[in-house]
């Protein structure tokens, strides 16, 4: 039990006295507090068990009901769990179904559209079986929600938000066996399934009909091909994608097996350099069999799945065909490459449970079923020079791992190139992969600003994309060429919906394929490393270890030890200089990654730690600071704008400190950047009340800027204004200063 006494919050695990605010202990990392509510992208899935009622005799037992219902129940609940979902409610025929929650996966939209697939071809099955058997309807949304964590899954406390009353109106407009999904989840998935749109429905809580989509099936896996280079155009990567080129030549050349293992964050362009190494391939005379691998993330799979798909790919094998077509399959491929009888026995019995249910037998080992899988890759080269790639090897198991590196030991003179694709988390599954003679690892960076302008322009649509916007995605992008594309995207369809409406929002949102991809980066932290990630955005782009403190209670070093450990998990970067003394300086490294961390903080958390961010900056920065007015303005206003919105009485206070720095602002500014100083003077009038006597000096002010930026209109209205306020204060200074003024306008 936690206990408080005289503002210390003592831990129940160590007994560590902690600061009353502190969140987790300072010394063992226990949470101190409930988990509270976190903002989520989610993607709800409404499944209703159609004609139920139909069905059932008014008057039939309950215990009836329920045996009819069960096994349904437990179909929905194996699928929906097994791709990555959480059964949030059951109630009677309906089951509402949650991907995102406990944790965020970057393709939850994705896993929601495969799981509904796969129950209507499920539950079609049954009905081929017994006609009798009972249809589903599905609804899907995606989209944002306040999630209660650390709570039980109860509908309407653990999920709240408009996305889950969307997935139900859909699931009650779909027909029997029918799935239709919001906008929302077409545009996160458009790319993954074909689709067919239908006419748009008129739904309980919309005021206007919503365009919805039925998916009709996936477009597969990635190809067993070598992927498409086509598309964005390739930038950047020069270097890299030679390294790759020579490794695969001097393999052909020497006849010896090569690694070559890419390293990088998510949409930095790993599988477009393997894509664009199919380029090289197609220009040789001879043919190259390419086999691309990769583990799924969701749904039933084993640890050597991609190379089974490699297998699979070599025999023209289906997921679809049944045992005896895979036997017969394998069988003419072993036929083909296996140099003898004795040698075909060997491989089918360790290949064919690879790509069957069929179970091993008891007398294998692991040695011998690698040793065999070896000699088919090495028939397959000694075929024709061979490239394997597996792609997001970050999810592959380490026995994987182990067979790859026996692959590369056993194999002997071949062409045999081996591809290694993922995120550096892969170095956590295998510490140690590619430390092995001629291996190489290329990690990518970031493009080059220069480099993602090259890319915006190739993408952009200068028909209805103004300059203005590309630069903002530039900006945005962070060098991130999947982000740059996503954006665009994004962007392209919204003109596209507006009539080529060409006005500049003020902000770039943010695309839910990046936010989801991201958010899933943040979910593998541990929860207080999530935390600090959470306190470090409310500070801002740039952050110190005693403005995290200020937040959470913690002493200075507890914080920054925090920070070093999202410095580790590459979450933040430590800057070489600091802007403030004592302080080392911390930066995310990347905007995108603050915004998403911020935008999961619920508002009256969020205006919280606006307002300690404030407090410790007013202490940490000079009177004379350039910037200290403006600063202290954004988050004094930002926790006044939130605490408002969220119906927190400290709204009112947090206004009147944000005037007095806006004022301040204003008047620094009014000289040099009398637009910026319009700006401040602006938004501190629309923080004030009518009567507030700060009122009058503020028009002034804002009207002195207007007229520095010749905005003579707008001088002459707010000056006019600044001498009735003046005289019904009956300060003649004021109105004679506001009237010369306005003589000079």
């Amino acid at each position: 039990m936690l206990r408080t006494l005289g503002g210390v919050r003592t831990c129940p695990s160590c007994g560590t006295e902690n600061p009353e605010q502190a969140r987790f202990c300072i010394s063992c990392g226990t949470p101190l507090e409930s988990p509270g509510e976190e903002r989520r992208l989610i993607t709800a899935v409404f499944t209703d068990i159609a004609d139920v009622q139909r069905r059932s005799d008014p008057g039939a037992d309950p215990e009836d009901l329920s045996a009819m219902l069960r096994p349904f129940h437990e179909l929905l609940r194996r699928l929906i769990e097994g791709f990555g979902g959480t059964i949030e409610k059951v109630v009677g025929n309906l089951v509402f179904g949650v991907f995102g929650v406990p944790t965020t996966h970057e393709d939850d939209a994705e896993r929601a559209v495969r799981a509904a697939l796969r129950i209507r071809d499920e539950v079609q099955q049954r009905r081929r079986l017994d006609p009798s058997a009972l249809a589903v309807r599905v609804g899907i949304a995606t989209g944002e929600v306040v999630v209660s964590l650390g709570r039980g899954p109860r509908i309407g406390e653990r999920v709240t938000g408009d996305v889950v009353n969307t997935a139900s109106r859909l699931q009650s407009s779909a027909p029997p066996d029918g799935i239709v999904v919001a906008e929302s989840t077409y545009l996160a998935t458009r790319y993954t399934f074909r689709w067919q749109e239908l006419r748009p429905v008129t739904v309980k809580g919309k005021a206007d009909p919503i365009r919805i989509w039925a998916p009709i099936e996936s477009r597969g896996r990635m190809a067993i091909e070598p992927p498409d280079p086509a598309g964005a155009p390739f930038v950047g990567r020069r270097d890299e994608l030679s390294t790759l080129r020579t490794g695969f030549l001097s393999s052909m050349r020497d006849h010896r097996p090569r690694l070559v293992t890419i390293v990088g964050d998510a949409g930095l362009g790993k599988s477009r350099l393997v894509a664009e190494l199919s380029v090289v391939t197609d220009e040789l005379p001879e043919l190259v069999r390419w086999r691309v691998g990769r583990p799924l993330p969701y749904g039933d799979t084993t640890a050597f799945a991609p190379f089974a798909d490699i297998v699979k790919a070599e025999a023209g094998i289906l997921d679809s065909d049944p045992p005896e077509a895979v036997a017969s399959k394998l069988e003419e491929t072993l036929k083909r490459v296996a140099t003898g009888e004795t040698e075909i026995e060997r491989l089918r019995r360790y290949l064919l449970p690879l790509v069957t249910a069929q179970a091993t037998t008891d007398d294998t080992t692991r040695e011998e079923t690698f040793s065999a899988w070896a000699t088919f890759v090495e028939r397959l080269a000694q075929e024709n020079p061979t490239i394997l790639a597996f792609e997001d090897a970050h999810g592959a198991s380490p026995a994987l791992f182990s067979f790859l590196d026996l692959l590369l030991d056993r194999v002997g003179a071949v062409p045999l190139t081996v591809i290694v694709a993922g995120r550096r988390e892969l170095f956590d599954v295998r510490p140690g992969w590619g430390d092995r003679p001629g291996a190489t690892t290329m990690e990518l960076e970031p493009l080059a600003e220069a480099e993602t302008a090259q890319l915006v322009a190739a993408l952009r649509d200068r028909d209805t994309l103004p300059a203005d916007l590309a630069e903002a995605v530039v900006e945005r992008s962070g060098g991130n060429p999947l982000y740059a594309e996503e954006f665009m995207r994004m962007l392209r369809d919204q003109a596209l919906r507006e009539g080529g409406d060409e006005r500049v929002p003020d902000a770039v949102a943010l695309p839910p394929t990046i936010q989801a991809l991201l958010s899933s980066r943040l979910d593998v932290l541990p929860p207080r490393l999530r935390a600090a990630a959470q306190d470090a955005a409310v500070v801002g782009f740039t952050c110190w270890p005693g403005a995290v403190a200020t937040i959470t209670g913690a002493p200075d070093e507890v914080a920054r030890g925090t920070l070093e450990e999202l410095v580790d998990r590459e979450v933040l970067r430590r800057s070489k200089t600091t802007s403030v003394a004592g302080q080392t300086e911390y930066t995310f490294r990347h905007v995108l990654v603050r915004d998403v961390a911020y935008g999961r903080i619920p508002r009256a958390d969020r205006a919280r730690k606006h307002r300690a961010v404030a407090s410790w900056l007013s202490g940490a920065l000079g009177v004379g600071t350039a910037d200290r007015e403006e600063r202290l303005a954004y988050h004094f206003a930002e926790a006044h704008d939130l605490a408002a919105a969220a119906g927190e009485p400290m709204a009112a206070a947090m206004a009147d400190q944000a005037i007095d720095h806006l004022v301040a602002a204003a008047n620094r500014a009014v000289g040099l950047d009398p637009a910026r100083s319009l700006v401040h003077s602006r938004r501190a009038l629309d923080l004030m009340s009518a009567d507030d006597p700060r009122r009058p000096r503020t028009l002034l002010g804002a009207g002195s800027a207007a007229l520095v930026a010749g905005n003579f209109d707008e001088a002459d209205d707010d000056l006019r204004s600044a001498i009735e306020l003046f005289a019904l204060h009956e300060d003649e200074i004021g109105a004679a200063d506001a009237t010369v003024m306005l003589a000079r306008s």
